[in-house]
């Protein structure tokens, strides 16, 4: 018979055997939801098995939902698209964790999803293109003459700099929440350059959506960042006869 002792061991360990909330299948389940409230439409859904997916050669090491949404922000119609990936119950540790972009953006870090994805610490991920498509920019590279769209839309660059992380973030923890019958526990961010400074604006503007940031390299304070890239091509654009000149003989 046990006594009061016995209990006292086996029922925590009863608890910890209970299974969690089953997540429910991937596209039955997109299609199921209603994201009018966060301005947000669902584009597709795929469940990706482990080593389904191959990013830049480096697998998932972890199987995993992925979601596809459309963001609407602005007066006009521009629009956001965020990635959401969700790991399956058993390896989901009650954590989301959003990603930032590098550069000029107009692609969704999709490295950096899977490296959070598969860092074991259980993270639901997600990550957006920042308000603008690279395709539409010069493949999200900037170069002499070349006419850059983005740069001439005031939301696009204040979504890009500011608002990016802040306008998919809501509908993507709605999504993890959906999923698992529960909000997260915590939320975090992470980005780096471009990255680094959505996450100052993070901290400045939207200090409520995470309880971590890292804000790594930031590419802050635009105005002087992008004279200092002009100064240092100008100086360093010699012509060749200058450049002879400067070296000095064997």
């Amino acid at each position: 018979m046990l006594n009061i002792a016995s209990l006292s061991v086996v029922l925590p360990l009863a608890a910890a055997l209970v299974l969690p909330h089953e997540t429910p299948e991937c596209t039955t389940f997109a299609k199921s939801l209603d994201l009018d409230g966060y301005n947000a439409t669902l584009l597709n859904a795929t469940y990706y098995p482990v080593h389904a997916l191959n990013v830049s050669n480096t697998f998932n090491n972890v199987s995993f939902c992925e979601v596809y949404t459309s963001i609407s922000y602005g007066s006009g119609n521009n629009t956001l698209v965020a990635a959401t990936w969700l790991p399956d119950r058993l390896q989901y540790n009650d954590r989301f964790m959003a990603v930032g972009n590098g550069g000029m953006a107009g692609t969704i870090d999709y490295p950096g999803m899977l490296v959070q994805l598969n860092s074991g610490m259980g993270f639901a991920v997600a990550g957006g293109d920042a308000g603008h498509r690279a395709s539409d920019n010069n493949g999200g590279g900037g170069e002499p003459g070349v006419y850059l769209p983005y740069l001439h839309d005031k939301e696009q660059v204040t979504a890009w700099i500011h608002d990016a992380i802040s306008l998919f973030t809501p509908a993507s923890k709605a999504l993890t929440a959906a999923y698992y019958g529960q909000d997260a526990n915590h939320s975090f961010y992470s980005g780096c350059s471009t990255g680094g400074a959505q996450g100052l604006a993070l901290a400045q503007y939207h200090p409520e959506l995470f309880d971590g940031i890292v804000a790594g390299c930031p590419g802050n304070w635009y105005s002087h960042l992008a004279l200092s890239f002009l100064w240092n091509a100008q100086h360093t654009a010699v012509r060749p006869t200058s450049a002879k000149s400067l070296m000095s003989p064997c």
